[in-house]
């Protein structure tokens, strides 16, 4: 957020405009709103940096809540569609994905021992480009 390296009243109203648009095309875009308020406050910005989001902020909220009362209204159409997700089954992918996450082994010259042509170009195991 370059907002925060150079605080003025444009940037300011550029990014709460850019928030609402989002949150206008997605409602859940406006969490992005709290992320943003987290980072200002475990990075330790200034006083005047976190009053002028926390405006922004409010101004964001207050242009979306229309939308979000609209929203919260037409909540019954879709009432009877169950849960999406199973708990299962999003342990099973949540493992799997950590276990994917895994760094490669190997040292810091990239070489990870995997045979496949997807790591050749990098150096990564024996399918080397010759």
């Amino acid at each position: 957020m370059s907002v925060v390296a150079r605080p003025t009243r444009g940037r300011w109203v550029l990014y709460g405009g850019t928030m609402l648009l989002a949150g206008v095309l997605h409602e859940f875009a406006v969490l992005a709103l709290v992320t943003h308020g987290a980072t200002l406050l475990v990075s330790r910005a200034p006083r005047p940096v976190l009053r002028a989001w926390a405006v922004t902020a409010a101004a964001v909220v207050t242009g979306l809540l229309p939308l979000v009362l609209r929203s919260a209204a037409q909540a019954e159409q879709v009432a009877w569609i169950e849960a999406p997700v199973r708990l299962p089954a999003f342990a099973v992918v949540a493992v799997l994905g950590l276990v994917c996450a895994r760094p490669p082994k190997g040292g810091a010259d990239g070489r990870c021992g995997c045979p496949t042509s997807a790591t050749a170009d990098r150096g990564c195991g024996t399918a080397r480009r010759r």
